[in-house]
């Protein structure tokens, strides 16, 4: 699981993120876009985009526990529960 990222891309691929397996940022892309938005705009979808890859990851992590040890194992169960609290669907927030 240590290799699995989670990526996403916002303003139409103006903005595009990449997170490694905690969560935390490993790319963030901007083109000149972005400067069509002001700056708290700007951070604001940055964030939004943010969350988008970290949900992403949060789903692939559940597909590798699902895939591995089993998503109604004790362990993945608490994988998969430690993932979707620290990162839910940005529709669950």
């Amino acid at each position: 699981m240590a290799a699995l990222t989670g990526s996403a891309d916002g303003r139409d691929g103006a903005i595009r993120v990449r997170v490694g397996s905690a969560g935390q940022v490993e790319t963030l892309e901007l083109d000149d876009r972005v400067h069509e938005l002001s700056g708290p705009e700007l951070a604001r979808e940055i964030l939004a985009v943010i969350r988008g890859a970290q949900s992403v990851l949060s789903a692939e992590v559940a597909d590798q526990v699902q895939a591995t040890v089993g998503a109604d194992s004790e362990a993945g169960r608490a994988v998969i529960d430690s993932f979707e609290t620290r990162f839910p669907a940005p529709d669950a927030r």
